[in-house]
């Protein structure tokens, strides 16, 4: 334990000496990813909110961003002063779906695809009321289960500027300075390569990368491809 306690407490001196709190790529609170969150071509939370349809879903595959985009949602909603209800489902299909009070006019539905038809049919009966909407994260298009108009977005992949920008909120999110860090583009095209537009590869990659990242001979922070590499040989699954 005790030799645990002096490994955490040197590498948190050494972001500090990097000009950072902690680990950027950390696992972070869900309170803090609206800040995070990334504008994609056609995907605005605004609107999606404006949408017509009584529903909207957001296709793309796992780790490109679908749950941080509903956060998104969830705190443009507030801004608005609409009241919404984030639920997440479970992967037990036959979990019982808990649908919002009658005073919220919003449904953010994550991982909606694993509703089962008895969850299809309550949010149906719960959509009947005027003024009602749903907006849900998905692997697969909602349409035909739930029966009704469905207004679609599809999450684009994380291409290299994709990957500046979040690279650079991550960093400054640790209280760092973005531009103390030079990612050579040969490394960013690198890390895309390795990603397959999935930012939660993005994340594991980074972390690693971040956990044992050092300032060459001139005090410069330069990645290069070999260090995006090595962090990606040592990432855990995910």
């Amino acid at each position: 334990m005790e030799s645990l306690k002096r490994e955490h407490e040197r590498r948190l001196g050494r972001f500090r000496r990097l000009g950072l709190k902690c680990n950027p790529f950390r696992v972070i609170d869900v309170s803090d990813w609206p800040p995070l969150w990334l504008p994609r071509s056609g995907i605005d939370p605004a609107t999606m909110l404006a949408a017509c349809q009584p529903a909207v879903q957001i296709i793309g595959p796992r780790g490109w961003g679908k749950s941080m985009t509903l956060r998104a949602i969830e705190h443009e909603a507030g801004r608005q002063r609409m009241t919404a209800a984030y639920v997440y489902c479970p992967a037990e299909r036959r979990a019982r779906l808990t649908l919002p009070s009658s005073s919220e006019a919003l449904l953010l539905l994550d991982e909606a695809d694993r509703l089962g038809p008895v969850g299809w049919w309550r949010i149906r009966r719960w959509l009947n009321r005027p003024g009602r909407k749903l907006l849900a994260g998905t692997h697969e298009d909602i349409e035909p289960r739930l029966c009704l108009p469905v207004a679609t977005f599809r999450l684009p992949p994380c291409d290299v500027t994709t990957l500046y920008a979040f690279i650079a909120k991550r960093i400054a999110w640790a209280d760092g300075d973005p531009r103390r860090f030079t990612f050579r583009p040969a490394a960013i095209k690198r890390l895309a390569e390795l990603a397959r537009g999935s930012l939660r590869h993005v994340e594991l990659i980074c972390y690693e990368l971040f956990q044992d990242i050092q300032p060459n001979e001139t005090g410069k922070i330069v990645i290069d491809v070999e260090q995006i590499e090595q962090a990606n040989r040592r990432r855990k699954p995910g």
